[in-house]
């Protein structure tokens, strides 16, 4: 077996990660990764977490909650910056 051929093998840290990332609660690292098994493990458990939310909590709930973390991660630095003028005010 050349090197070449070894080379293709082999997987990349950095795209296992961003799959993680982004796929990770899919298991697409593990699939990239060959692992298929607790890839599907992976599958498996988030789509009944997805669909116990949706049935429990109801879909309405689920979007407000994301729709509202959305809104704080794009508001996030002017709370901090509000919140830190408030306790230097306060100790002043």
């Amino acid at each position: 077996m050349s090197s070449t051929s070894q080379e293709v093998k082999l997987k990349n840290l950095r795209t296992a990660r961003i799959l993680w990332l982004f796929l990770g609660f899919f298991g697409g690292h593990k699939i990239y990764l060959n692992r298929i098994s607790s890839a599907l493990v992976y599958m498996i458990l988030t789509s009944w977490t997805l669909i116990y939310l949706a049935v429990y909590l109801g879909l309405p709930t689920l979007i407000i909650v994301l729709t509202m973390w959305i809104i704080d991660g794009v508001k996030l630095k002017k709370m901090v910056e509000v919140e830190n003028e408030l306790i230097i005010n306060y100790e002043e």
